[in-house]
């Protein structure tokens, strides 16, 4: 019925707002963190990168989203090395 459905949809917006609210915070700890924070999924793969991060690596004019460690050592040559390594030990 039309209860229900109004219920369900507040219990949906509430979800969702709560998600939200989390994500904000997960990105605050995050990037409010003075170490670097490196997030990967299964393949390896970058999804987020903190701000300490991106200056130790030297990517502030690199779109790192969705690129292996092997991927960003061709896009940043001064830090070969370093990608090389986390390949090997990630």
């Amino acid at each position: 019925n039309n209860t229900e459905q109004k219920l369900e949809q507040q219990k949906a917006r509430y979800i969702e707002n709560a998600l939200i609210e989390r994500e904000l915070q997960m990105q605050t700890l995050i990037q409010s963190t003075p170490d670097a924070v490196f997030l990967k999924d299964g393949q390896g793969r970058m999804m987020i990168i903190n701000e300490a991060g991106v200056k130790l690596f030297d990517l502030q004019h690199v779109n790192y989203y969705l690129k292996t460690d092997l991927e960003l050592a061709q896009e940043v040559p001064s830090r070969r090395e370093e990608f090389e390594y986390c390949t090997r030990t990630d």
